[in-house]
């Protein structure tokens, strides 16, 4: 295996584990604060939360196949073989890592549309509550009136 197609497998693996460590991260970051993210979101939202959090799990999955894949696909073949020389390319390396970063890319759509139903629930929840005459909302107004 020439120098190129160990680099290539070097990073492959790098770029797989990185995405297997940010969706960890992220689902680890919003179950931490689930109790103040979730609290003030409609029922829609908690389920754009609960699929992204399975997109993010079904990214990591792949992610550790991809990279057993990658093992399988190294291990040394015997000298009286007549495979072709291991490439990233395979399909069974090319695939999971596909899928892999396509749910992890959907994780994040469905993130963001959770984040901004969330925003702008707490943006209508701010209308009802300063028409109510709730001081601390008419505080919060008047500060971002305040900012340029």
């Amino acid at each position: 295996m020439t120098e190129e197609s160990k680099k290539a497998f070097d990073f492959a693996a790098d770029t797989i584990k990185q995405l297997i460590t940010l969706a960890s991260g992220i689902i680890a970051l919003t179950i931490t604060f689930s109790k103040d993210i979730l609290g003030s979101t409609s029922t829609v939202g908690v389920y754009w939360m609960y699929i992204s959090w399975l997109f993010y799990i079904i990214s990591i999955a792949f992610g550790i196949l991809a990279l057993l894949s990658i093992t399988g696909t190294l291990e040394p073949q015997s000298q009286h073989s007549q495979t072709p020389s291991p490439s990233i390319y395979d399909k069974n390396i090319r695939n999971k890592a596909a899928f892999q970063i396509i749910s992890f890319l959907l994780a994040l759509i469905f993130t963001v549309i959770f984040g901004i139903i969330t925003i702008s629930n707490i943006k209508e929840e701010d209308k009802e509550n300063c028409q109510t005459g709730k001081v601390e909302c008419c505080k919060i107004k008047a500060i971002h009136k305040k900012a340029p």
